[in-house]
């Protein structure tokens, strides 16, 4: 854990599929925005990790906005853990085109940064490593650009505009500031939520982290690739004016998406 800091604070989105049956959390305590068959979307809340937190957020290829709460820096940095997932319905869930992946032994030095703590959770459960999708990488990038705190409502057909096939993507996004990192991003997708996530129950227990969809969705077996990218954004910042106008902003597309949901059942992800 980072030290807490007074300026720094953390927003999570949420963890989703092209198109969706429901929540990931059976109990309901996902919220946010909504896609083609449910719902999704994403809290917020506060860290005081000087933006080294992160969350996740993803929607389908219809989807709309996400609801944030304000942050408050003075909170622990595990506060603002707070994520939803939108499963997948199976029969959209098909394997995507992903052309020129790159193995992450080959990767840059970003793309490791962001493969090698995900592969690393997926290892812990048996999963083989993601590889690095350079067209996933590439929609994340342009709608990063746009620095809109909502999920991409058109990343699955921007995904197969660029190449990437039928299949779609499943999305998580961050927001920290004033500044966020690829570590922190991950740290709160996977060391905030992976010990909530009862593997037995298919459940989140909501007293240790709101959702736990974003690690579900990394370490989501037939997950096979992710693209990411981090900007700066300077403009329409979902914080507390008190935070500036300066917030850094992650995305991560996944292909083909996980949370999948079977006949109204929320699959285990491994």
């Amino acid at each position: 854990m980072a030290a807490l800091t007074a300026f720094g604070a953390a927003l999570y989105g949420c963890s989703s599929a092209p198109n969706t049956d429901g929540n990931f959390d059976p109990t309901g305590s996902s919220s946010g925005s909504s896609g083609s068959n449910g719902s999704n979307g994403s809290n917020d809340g506060a860290a005081g990790d000087d933006a080294t937190s992160s969350g996740g957020g993803g929607t389908n290829s219809d989807d709309g906005g996400s609801g944030m709460s304000e942050p408050d820096a003075t909170a622990p940095r595990d506060a603002g853990r707070h994520t939803d997932a939108s499963p997948s319905s199976s029969e959209d869930s098909g394997s995507s085109h992903d052309s020129g992946m790159t193995p992450a032994d080959d990767a840059s030095p970003d793309e490791s940064a962001w493969l090698d703590p995900m592969n690393a959770a997926r290892a812990a459960v048996g999963d083989p490593p993601l590889t690095w999708n350079p067209i996933a990488a590439q929609v994340a990038l342009n709608y990063a650009n746009m620095c809109n705190y909502v999920h991409n409502p058109n990343r699955n057909s921007d995904y197969k505009t660029l190449g990437g096939g039928n299949g779609g993507v499943g999305e998580n996004i961050a927001a920290g500031a004033p500044t966020l990192t690829i570590a922190g991003a991950n740290m709160g997708w996977i060391d905030d939520e992976k010990p909530a996530y009862d593997y037995a129950t298919n459940t989140c227990n909501t007293s240790v982290a709101p959702e736990c969809g974003h690690y579900t969705q990394i370490v989501w077996k037939t997950t096979t690739s992710v693209g990411c990218a981090l900007v700066t954004c300077n403009t329409n910042t979902p914080f507390d004016p008190r935070y500036g106008s300066k917030w850094g902003y992650a995305v991560c597309d996944y292909a083909p998406p996980g949370n999948i949901v079977l006949n109204g059942t929320l699959e285990k992800p491994y």
